[in-house]
């Protein structure tokens, strides 16, 4: 059974997957996990894991479990999806800045791969740009929030979210001019 059909569950079947995946991550001994299939099953079982918890609301097994991938010598795809859901764990906590920083810190290695064509994630990299560019409306950054959604919209052309997020960043920062424009024809 994958994680999305046990969204359509309970939380007993969330807590059956945390379970059964712990148990699998802590029957691997440290030489079978230098092998590098086996470390990124590991990587693949904690983040399910981590996601797990994540809906459970436990944030804090889900932090360790997304970290240890970032951690680990794990793919592209693995890390990016735990410094994703990371932030999203920090957001969700009002850990505002840590966010920024998480997501900040995946865009920055991670560009720099797809530059050199070393990388095929422009989804990942669309969806980091779309969240840090979220948080930035949410901490009433509006340039900041339109710059990142104009480059999840280069990686993933025609995104709703994005243009929404956007258009609501514009509409913002229009009126806060508008506002300092009326304040200062009052002074």
């Amino acid at each position: 059974m994958s994680l999305f059909e046990l969204l359509a569950g309970d939380a007993s079947d969330l807590h059956e997957t945390i379970a059964a995946l712990s148990r699998y991550i802590e029957r691997l001994t440290p030489e079978a996990i230098t092998d590098p299939q086996v470390r990124d099953l590991v990587h693949s079982a904690l983040l399910q894991r981590g996601t797990a918890s994540l809906l459970l609301k436990d944030d804090t097994a889900a932090q360790a479990d997304f970290q240890q991938i970032i951690a680990g010598q794990s793919t592209d795809t693995l890390r990016l999806s735990a410094h994703l859901l990371l932030g999203a764990v920090y957001a969700e906590g009002g850990q505002d800045e840590q966010a920024l920083s998480c997501w900040t810190d995946a865009l920055e290695a991670f560009e720099q791969s797809h530059q050199a064509g070393r990388s095929h994630h422009s989804q990942e990299l669309a969806q980091l740009y779309l969240y840090r560019g979220m948080m930035y409306g949410r901490l009433l950054r509006y340039q900041e929030a339109i710059a990142d959604c104009d480059r999840a919209l280069e990686y993933a052309p025609g995104e709703a979210e994005a243009l929404a997020v956007r258009g609501i960043a514009r509409a913002f920062l229009g009126s806060a001019g508008k506002a300092r424009g009326l304040n200062g024809k009052n002074s």
